[in-house]
């Protein structure tokens, strides 16, 4: 459900910038909102873009402080809006959660739902490694025929799902360039970002995340990136 609310809240946030729109920004807060309700790992990643894509709406291009001025009236209605969706389940979260004993993961223990990254190929075929089909069929990480390799992931968190034309997408967009194009640029980096956020341990990007950002500790499995 937080992956499903997230392209609704961000056109919604995109119109309610570009019209500078109080509308629109009432509603992609209450669509944020309701995703953030979710109070899982997507719904933290997803806010974590939404943000990222409202700095590069106001910082890249010239007329900067027009657009700054502009974006005041949606954002502030939006966060008014969300805010007032989230205020009380996220603090009744946080006062079950300080007694929980789960409110801590350490990296270690968050590093074993890393994405191996094998598991990309199933970006193109998806049942690549027999995820869909016996256990005993499976091959791919973590199954035994990869050896030990220490992972805390679901056979079904193997697939990445896309499929193959979107695959391809990518591949012809970098090679012609088109995809780091002003309005493009923007979805290539945070692709790139929660590809290698998903791929955890098995690159410096995720420990990184891990000490920085705060509440990427309060969950187990980068490969939901």
């Amino acid at each position: 459900m937080s992956l499903a609310y997230f392209p609704i809240a961000l056109w919604l946030l995109d119109r309610g910038l570009k019209r500078s729109s109080m509308l629109y920004g009432v509603m992609a807060g209450l669509v944020a909102g309701f995703m953030v309700l979710g109070r899982d790992q997507v719904a933290g990643l997803a806010v974590l873009v939404l943000a990222a894509y409202v700095l590069t709406h106001l910082l890249d291009g010239p007329d900067r402080a027009a657009r700054i001025t502009a974006a005041l009236r949606p954002l502030l209605a939006g966060g008014i809006a969300g805010a007032a969706v989230v205020v009380i389940p996220v603090l009744m979260t946080l006062l079950l959660a300080a007694e929980s004993n789960r409110a801590y993961i350490d990296y270690e223990g968050a590093g074993r739902g890393s994405l191996h990254p094998s598991a990309l190929l199933t970006g193109f075929i998806a049942n690549l490694f027999g995820t869909d089909g016996a256990f005993k069929d499976f091959w791919g990480a973590p199954s035994p025929l990869w050896g030990p390799v220490d992972l805390y992931v679901a056979r079904n968190m193997s697939n990445v799902y896309s499929g193959a034309a979107v695959s391809l997408a990518v591949v012809f967009g970098l090679a012609g360039g088109g995809a780091l194009q002003r309005g493009a640029r923007f979805f290539t980096l945070a692709l790139l970002a929660m590809l290698l956020y998903t791929l955890g341990r098995y690159t410096p990007f995720f420990g990184l995340a891990y000490t920085t950002i705060p509440g990427v500790d309060f969950f187990r499995r980068p490969a939901d990136g």
